[in-house]
């Protein structure tokens, strides 16, 4: 096969569907955090992939020490447990929360009910052990489980201020984008910013968004994706865990245009979630691997491709947003192939 010069039909509807479909109005949700059962905050916009209101509220017994706190913000539907959850380490050594979640705007002014813990005793027991400053600690005791505790668990984590991070907040057309401070959700310990560039047959779309993520999900550096010498996506991300460390924009977009040497299957197609490669595509700079792209395209357009890409995109996580121009793509699924042939060889 040879490498493909000619534009694609996905290509040229994804670029008027760019041009058609706006950012929309994102949903807003109040947001707070207080110690106690309620807390009221603002009405403040979320990030565009975020779908979900948010209410939690968390009990915590340590000797019989209860604190508890109140949490509104916004999340995503994917990571929004509408439940209730308890860990018990002793009888009077026990976490638990109430979460309740919600689509449309301000649904999550109201507080929930107050905390009730489960406190029947249902025949069942746990190793137990904790341990503050270490990772890890060796059970030398049991505990009862109450309610709804079936299972034993093992869990090491952080313990923060009880302040959440706050990261600007935005996405935007074109390099810059400003949006405002927010209030990070719990889980939430590193701000983001990000550039993407879009070509599709000689035209270029430059997209920006900020806000909060997770350290898991973040990941510094430089992506690039090729279907064809005039289609590619690209962008450049960092991450930080300071409050407002997000702010300044990024520096200028730069793909690197040199060949490397590889190439590999291309196709795309729209309104489908598979396509078979007819060409091949030269790889250029960091693109090392093969892969293959299924996702939707807003409102729920689907799409497909094969092409080049660099080793960090085989890491990216399905339900990924990548915002193209004035649009977003939701990244369904990646697959990386092996390493790509060189010089027109098969391996």
């Amino acid at each position: 096969m040879k490498p493909s010069t000619k534009p694609e039909p996905f290509l040229l509807a994804s670029m008027l569907l760019c041009t058609l479909l706006g950012l929309g109005y994102p949903l807003s949700c109040e947001m707070c955090i207080r110690n106690g059962a309620i807390c009221i905050g603002e009405m403040k916009p979320c990030a565009l992939d975020e779908d979900t209101c948010v209410v939690i509220m968390t009990e915590t017994n340590n000797k019989g020490s209860v604190d508890v706190t109140s949490y509104k913000g916004c999340s995503k539907s994917s990571k929004c447990d509408p439940a209730f959850l308890s860990f018990t380490v002793a009888p009077e050594n026990y976490m638990g929360s109430d979460t309740h979640c919600c689509q449309s705007n301000g649904c999550n002014k109201d507080p929930l009910p107050a905390f009730r813990r489960n406190l029947t005793k249902n025949g069942l027991r746990c190793p137990s052990c904790s341990t503050f400053l270490k990772e890890t600690c060796t059970p030398t005791d049991e505990t009862l489980c109450f309610g709804e505790e079936t299972r034993c668990v093992t869990v090491t984590g952080l313990m923060h201020p009880g302040h959440p991070l706050d990261c600007w907040v935005c996405i935007s057309p074109g390099p810059f984008c400003h949006g405002t401070m927010q209030p990070c959700a719990p889980e939430e310990d590193t701000c983001m910013a990000a550039v993407y560039e879009t070509h599709r047959v000689g035209d270029v779309l430059v997209s920006s968004k900020k806000g909060c993520t997770t350290s898991s999900d973040c990941d510094s550096g430089f992506l690039s994706f090729n279907d064809g010498p005039e289609s590619n996506i690209g962008s450049t991300m960092r991450c930080c865990q300071s409050n407002g460390c997000n702010k300044d924009p990024l520096p200028a977009f730069r793909r690197n245009l040199t060949k490397n040497g590889l190439r590999c299957p291309s196709c795309s197609t729209f309104l489908k979630e598979t396509c078979t490669p007819t060409d091949e595509t030269l790889c250029f700079g960091e693109e090392t691997r093969c892969v293959t792209v299924t996702g939707l395209m807003h409102p729920g357009v689907k799409f497909a491709f094969w092409g080049c890409a660099t080793e960090n995109a085989c890491h990216i996580k399905p339900g990924t947003l990548v915002p193209s121009g004035s649009h977003l793509l939701t990244i369904k699924k990646i697959s990386c192939l092996p390493s790509p042939q060189a010089s027109g060889k098969a391996e």
